[in-house]
């Protein structure tokens, strides 16, 4: 789990509104998907371990927090239908994939860590599509994000 302040700092380079659709890319506990259904019209959350995607599920649940899926797959090969307004990747890359690049809409934001070693070195980057269509980016600063994992698996 990500600590508080990354977190933080993730939800206000998102800068949502209350109107956007939203992607999260690992679900995990549903801690980041419960407050991302406060802030946010919709979530789809995208969590690679079945036991954590149905726990999420559960705990969202008894919430009653309605406005969510949670799929249990491979968040960066699963189709999913887009565009989304906000992308939340809780991961450390070499790079945005162009598969959820390309799920932006227009005004769209993706924040992912690039720097694929987990801790030194890995930086939270806000990718924003702009009106034109154009892709701009800015650094955020350090942070500390777990390298992905291909694949679904049962349990963590």
């Amino acid at each position: 789990m990500s600590e508080p302040s990354l977190v933080a700092r993730m939800l206000e380079a998102l800068n949502i509104n209350g109107e956007q659709r939203v992607l999260e890319i690992g679900a995990g506990s549903g801690y980041v998907t419960a407050i991302l259904a406060i802030l946010a019209k919709h979530i789809v959350s995208i969590e690679r371990f079945r036991t954590l995607a149905s726990g999420a599920q559960t705990r969202l649940a008894q919430l009653g927090l309605q406005n969510l899926e949670i799929i249990c797959g491979d968040g960066l090969s699963t189709d999913v239908a887009g565009p989304f307004d906000r992308i939340l990747v809780h991961l450390s890359l070499d790079g945005a994939p162009a598969s959820l690049v390309s799920l932006l809409a227009p005004d769209g934001v993706l924040i992912y860590g690039r720097g694929i070693r987990q801790g030194r070195g890995a930086r939270l980057v806000r990718l924003s599509r702009n009106a034109n269509g154009n892709i701009e980016e800015a650094d955020l600063g350090p942070c500390i994000l777990p390298k992905p994992i291909a694949g679904v698996a049962e349990a963590l």
